[in-house]
């Protein structure tokens, strides 16, 4: 079995480092590694070599992605990574990275993944479907409501959870990855977003893979909506030979769900499930395009920096307000997970901290001065991010920042 991210010729990212350190979205320069021993030489760096990169995107592959009018594959997605530049389908705009990433890992939907270009592929009878229909009549947003609702409420459409072609979808995912893996030099993660969110409350989950042939079929929310049926498919790919974990992220929108002290049952958190937790989860998303995570000023109000990107104030496309903060963000989480510590000998909270884009046009904008939109035709110009009030993810454009470094 292959190891990702290793290399006889440099120190690259590996697992261990992804679950004990920063693992963070950024920036990196020729200039910014000068001095540092091992990244350009034959000989690893005993102190370990900073790499940047991303660890959440969405491409044409995720639903809502394509619905927004996003028409980029993985594979551009890590073209772009790499530095090479980037023609949007929304916006019809040439854009290039400034600072290359080292590392990246595309996250696409679980549900439906891929499904939606077959729906405007005039061989694939899949355009004949109802979805299809509306996509073909411009009804982008009709059609990302659509799939979205079904996904808040746990009901698939058959017609779009067909295996035949899902199968050969995340195939796709699979290949694109191995493809732009180059040891020592680029680093991919096989990797996929689980996208749980009961009675619109945000769930998300990214899991990511060691090895370099991934699992037979990824996990969705319509398989279940648990985070404990999640860690169990973990454990059971873990059993397989495919080492892997999961982050859980954008807990501002979990209207307190996220880090909730009871499990999915209800019943009060156990060893054994704060074992598993551990186990399974051991990092999380503090910052992306929708906002900050790590707390916010009704809990800090003696932090002058906890309104920080606090725009995001929705359950997730529902348009009720997430008022229920209290177990919504990490800075509270790694409170509690002291206290279950004391209690339980185990925390389930002890996070590693990661940031990420979640940005759903196949490019991660991580620079400030070029940031394209997030959510493809909803925010592809300037002038629709000031103006616009609402977006398919239920918030006004203007609240959507670059992604976390």
């Amino acid at each position: 079995m292959k190891s990702k991210g290793t290399s006889n010729t440099a120190t690259v990212f590996k697992l261990s480092l992804l679950c004990s350190v920063l693992f963070a979205a950024g920036t990196v320069t020729a200039a910014d590694s000068v001095g540092e021993p091992g990244r350009e030489g034959s000989k690893p760096n005993p102190l370990n070599n900073v790499y940047f990169g991303e660890q959440h995107l969405h491409t044409s592959s995720s639903a809502d992605a394509f619905a927004f009018g996003t028409r980029m594959t993985p594979d551009d997605a890590y073209r772009f990574a790499k530095g090479e530049p980037l023609t949007l389908a929304t916006g019809n705009r040439t854009i290039k990275k400034s600072t290359p990433y080292d590392w990246v890992a595309v996250t696409d939907h679980a549900v439906y993944l891929g499904v939606m270009p077959m729906l405007l592929d005039p061989d694939s009878p899949m355009q004949d479907n109802p979805i299809g229909k509306m996509m073909a009549a411009g009804k982008g947003t009709e059609a990302f409501h659509k799939l979205f609702d079904s996904v808040a409420i746990g009901t698939p459409i058959d017609y779009m959870m067909d295996s035949k072609i899902m199968a050969p979808a995340w195939k796709v995912q699979v290949d694109a990855a191995n493809k732009h893996y180059k040891p020592g030099e680029f680093t991919t993660l096989i990797a996929f977003e689980w996208t749980s969110q009961p009675n619109f409350m945000n769930l998300h989950h990214n899991v990511f893979f060691r090895d370099d042939t991934g699992p037979a079929r990824v996990f969705s929310s319509f398989d279940s909506e648990h985070r404990e049926d999640l860690w169990t498919y973990q454990e059971h790919q873990r059993s397989l030979g495919h080492e892997n974990f999961s982050v859980p992220h954008n807990s501002n929108a979990s209207n307190g769900a996220m880090f909730a002290v009871h499990t999915s049952n209800g019943d009060p958190i156990d060893a054994n499930w704060a074992e598993r937790s551990a186990l399974n989860s051991p990092a999380v998303e503090i910052i992306q395009t929708k906002g900050a995570s790590e707390t916010n000023p009704a809990l800090s109000p003696s932090d002058e920096f906890a309104d920080f990107e606090q725009g995001f104030k929705h359950r997730l496309a529902s348009g009720g307000l997430a008022t229920n903060l209290n177990r919504s963000f990490v800075r509270n989480a790694l409170i509690d997970g002291a206290g279950f510590k004391e209690m339980l000998g185990v925390n389930p909270f002890k996070y590693g901290i990661v940031a990420g884009a979640d940005i759903h046009i196949a490019a991660s904008t991580n620079e400030e001065f070029n940031f394209h939109g997030a959510h493809g035709n909803a925010d592809k110009s300037a002038k629709l991010r000031l103006e616009s009030t609402s977006s398919p993810s239920g918030e006004a454009p203007i609240q959507f920042g670059t992604a976390g470094t």
